[in-house]
């Protein structure tokens, strides 16, 4: 379903521990680690998921997706998915974080506490976002 989106530059493991504050409260995202081509849903919803408190999250993932897709069009992109096609988007791309970003993760990479604490949050926005209903497997 993933490769139907549209496709931009991904970094494939977008996480707090990658995020840098300048003096200015300028933010960055730098890792050299990883980039991918993909749906951009698949980092978004991944950095919004495990960055934030679930709580947090449930209050807020909309907006800050709003805002997203906002600043994209700001900054000339063409074709942006409108806010409702992107929640869609997000909603699909949930599980690959879950199971990619931490399903399979060794614990001793990022130590327990990060580890139990980003799958917790990954299983609920999976169960929020209602992801497993929607997808669908081809024979």
């Amino acid at each position: 379903m993933l490769a139907t989106a549209p496709e931009t530059l991904l970094h494939g493991d977008a996480h707090i521990a990658n995020a840098y504050l300048l003096p200015d409260g300028t933010v960055g995202l730098l890792d050299w680690q990883l980039q991918v081509r993909g749906c951009f849903a698949h980092d978004v919803i991944y950095l919004i998921s495990t960055a934030l408190p679930t709580d947090v999250r449930r209050g807020s993932a909309r907006d800050l997706l709003a805002r997203y897709l906002h600043d994209l069009t700001d900054q000339g992109v063409v074709g942006a998915p409108d806010l409702d096609e992107a929640w869609e988007w997000c909603r699909r791309a949930v599980v690959w974080g879950l199971v990619i970003g931490w399903l399979i993760t060794p614990p001793e990479n990022y130590g327990t506490a990060i580890t139990v604490a980003n799958t917790e949050r990954m299983v609920a926005a999976v169960a929020d976002l209602d992801a497993l209903s929607i997808l669908s497997v081809n024979p």
